[in-house]
């Protein structure tokens, strides 16, 4: 068999190809095996095809020397999912307002993409305030031509990485919002209040203020008024 693994982007949650495989359109499957979850065999034109997920990521697999196309493949299971998804739907609308979820915790992403965009914010602000070594300029018999043209290009390179800071800081602040957001969404399910219907969608529409006091009593915010704001401070 010939294999192919399609970009991630074309099948975010291979999951749901199990789901029509198995329950719509009923091919043979068989796993868990080693490094690999599930397989789903078949044919396409007539032309035998397995789907598989791998350690590695969903993999499709088509017979040698047959002429049907991995993008035929994939064209099939995408037109498939999209009627598999209005399906679902519903019923992942009403496990969602039940609070039947499951939140993947992805802290350490956000924390990592802001350290990331602060060390490159910091170096981007730190050239812009260090002078580049000046270099000997040849004499063109226009001492003053020399200097003006170094002086200009001495504003431009700062200019530049001033803009760069700014863009790296800009992104910087939102990974920070973002983690913080993220961690008092993960922090609510450690407040022995259950979910009430609707419950998750307001929490994940709520602003990160509005988050805080879902996590910690008014009483605490009070007294963690201070830390809040040197953190703030402290971006």
């Amino acid at each position: 068999m010939d294999t192919f693994k399609p970009d991630r982007s074309e099948f975010p949650v291979p999951d749901l190809i199990h789901f029509m495989m198995r329950y719509v359109v009923k091919w043979k499957m068989s796993g868990p095996e080693e490094k690999v979850r599930w397989t789903a065999y078949g044919s396409v034109d007539g032309t035998p095809v397995f789907l598989q997920m791998r350690k590695s990521g969903f993999t499709i697999g088509v017979e040698k020397g047959r002429a049907l196309a991995f993008q035929r493949v994939v064209g099939q299971l995408k037109a498939g999912l999209k009627e598999v998804e209005k399906f679902l739907e519903p019923y992942a609308k009403h496990q969602v307002e039940n609070g039947d979820v499951t939140i993947v915790n992805r802290f350490h992403e956000f924390e990592d993409r802001y350290r990331f965009f602060r060390d490159l914010a910091g170096k981007a602000y730190g050239k812009a305030k260090t002078p580049r070594r000046k270099k000997r300029v040849a004499s063109t018999g226009n001492p003053s031509g020399g200097f003006m043209s170094e002086m200009v290009a001495e504003l431009n390179r700062s200019t530049r990485a001033n803009h760069e800071g700014f863009y790296h800081s800009t992104a910087m602040i939102d990974a920070y919002f973002s983690a913080l957001e993220h961690r008092l969404v993960l922090l609510r399910a450690f407040t022995g209040t259950a979910f009430a219907d609707g419950a998750v969608l307001s929490l994940l529409a709520a602003r990160w203020d509005e988050k805080l006091k879902l996590v910690v009593p008014a009483i605490e915010i009070k007294k963690m008024a201070p830390i809040l704001r040197a953190s703030t401070h402290k971006l």
